[in-house]
């Protein structure tokens, strides 16, 4: 008989030599904290250094087994250099915060390896020479930075694992029909001006088109969880409320997850919502798109600028297209959606499966290479 995934994973594991790690980033409220917080608890991390921002209700880290260095201010030359001893390999996701932390560590022998978030890149920063590996998230992200080592001659390694989620923190409960839709906007995510003047703006999350479609079908609820500064007027059927204390609680209402996304890293709520049962419907460009949606709202891609530097290609959803979609889903019979929506997560997007795997890019292209 085969040996089941569990006992494989375990047998991988304890091929695997042991390697140090170091995770750098923000322990946030929000995504990256999250992300953050799995790297720590699941690669078991030697040390976590946390760059502490005041006012921008950042945690300090509890109950971690790792060492936790917190930082409220850029380390010294000295404090980095004693942060970095003792590790072989440093791992932050979207960018290294800390000022010469990859230039340190090469110098160190210390690999590096990035977990990025491609709208936050362009191929003139300076550290991704740094780098040598790349672990992308998602195929999306995979393709464009293989793209930009050939075309600008990077020596990292790209590799693509899709990010897992801790599904075992998710209850499962499967939906049968669509009676009620929920939208997370989390932080809000970043705030992009379109338009030859900039003048026209647009949330990561798409909060404002979701609304307005909602307008439109004033029959369907919607529920919202988002900051109250985030919100203005809306209709009677989108009922408002607060993020909960943990994000598990986002999805115990609600039968369909509905994120309209202009552009994502990875969104961790598409992933977080089919794990609890919830079928997700949202933007049909990549990477979004990737993670096997129910339902893709039709977009086309227009660019849009984060910054001065970053110009990136986001969707732009009419909310009359973004209507019709609720429309056509409510009152749907989800039963199998439901149940195939936490098979995708445990198959696709589960620590216990990406776990070996991961260590195992880290190793090849990070760990030994030193």
């Amino acid at each position: 008989m085969g040996r089941t995934h569990a006992s494989r994973h375990a047998e991988l594991e304890e091929e695997q030599p042991a390697i140090r790690i170091g995770l750098v980033g923000r322990n946030s409220k929000f995504g990256l904290g999250h992300q953050n917080r799995d790297i720590a608890v699941h690669l078991n991390v030697d040390r976590w250094l946390v760059p502490h921002f005041s006012g921008c209700g950042d945690l300090e880290p509890h109950g971690m087994k790792c060492r936790i260095d917190l930082v409220s201010t850029e380390p010294s030359l000295s404090e980095l250099v004693d942060w970095l001893s003792g590790i072989d390999v440093v791992i932050f996701v979207e960018s290294p915060i800390v000022r010469e932390l990859t230039s340190r560590a090469r110098q160190m022998g210390v690999g590096v390896v990035c977990v990025p978030n491609w709208e936050w890149l362009h191929a003139g920063m300076e550290w991704l020479e740094d780098v040598d590996l790349m672990l992308c998230p998602t195929r999306y992200t995979g393709q464009l930075l293989s793209d930009w080592k050939t075309k600008f001659q990077f020596t990292w390694a790209v590799e693509v694992v899709p990010w897992p989620i801790d599904t075992g923190s998710f209850d499962f409960r499967q939906r049968t029909v669509c009676r009620k839709f929920v939208f997370v906007n989390g932080s809000g995510g970043a705030i992009a001006a379109s338009g030859e003047t900039s003048s026209v703006v647009m949330q990561r999350k798409g909060l404002e088109v979701l609304v307005e479609a909602a307008r439109r079908v004033p029959h369907i609820p919607v529920i919202v969880y988002a900051q109250s500064k985030d919100i203005g007027s809306t209709p009677p059927n989108v009922q408002c409320r607060p993020a909960p204390k943990h994000n598990i609680e986002l999805y115990h209402h609600g039968d369909v997850c509905i994120q309209p996304s202009h552009w994502e890293g990875l969104g961790l709520p598409l992933l977080e919502c089919q794990a609890s049962g919830m079928p997700l419907i949202t933007t049909d460009l990549p990477p979004m798109n990737e993670h096997q949606p129910l339902a893709a709202i039709p977009a086309e891609v227009e660019a849009v600028f984060l910054d001065s530097e970053l110009c990136i290609p986001a969707a732009r959803i009419d909310s009359e297209a973004l209507a019709d979609v609720l429309h056509s889903v409510h009152g749907r019979d989800i039963t199998d959606a439901s149940l195939e929506s936490r098979k995708f997560i445990e198959r696709e997007h589960d620590w216990p499966t990406a776990k070996p795997r991961i260590l195992d890019c880290i190793f090849r292209h990070a760990g030994a290479a030193r």
